[in-house]
C-alpha cells in the first residue's frame, strides 16, 4: 500500500474567475509519510462547487498579473506572513527583491 503526503491548508486567499473557478494560494504544511513535515505554499484551482481540481501536482496560471494580486491579499495575513519553509533562505545566491 503506498502512503501519500497529506497537506494542511493553514490558510488560503483566491480570486474567482466569471466561469465559476477559482485560483486559490494557500498556506500549507506537507506532512510526508516519513513522518517529516514542510513548511510552503502553493497554487490550486477548485471548481465553482469549491472542491479542488486535481491537477496532478501542475496549476496553470493564466498571468503573473493573478500571481502578484494574490500574493499582495496574503500579505497581511498572518498565516501566509508567519508561514515559511526550513529552507527559505537556501536560494540562489544572486536572488534578491
Amino acid at each position: 500500500m503506498s502512503r501519500q503526503t497529506n497537506v494542511e491548508v493553514l490558510d488560503e486567499v483566491g480570486l474567482t474567475y466569471s466561469h465559476g473557478a477559482t485560483l486559490c494560494l494557500q498556506a500549507a504544511r506537507y506532512h510526508h509519510p516519513d513522518g517529516t513535515n514542510e513548511d510552503g505554499f502553493r497554487f490550486v484551482w477548485k471548481d465553482a462547487a469549491g472542491h479542488m481540481k486535481v491537477l496532478r501536482g501542475q496549476t496553470r496560471l493564466p498571468d503573473l498579473r493573478v500571481a502578484r494580486l494574490l500574493m499582495a491579499k496574503a500579505e497581511n495575513r498572518p498565516a501566509f506572513r508567519n508561514h515559511r519553509g526550513s529552507d527559505a533562505d537556501n536560494g540562489p545566491g544572486t536572488m534578491s527583491l
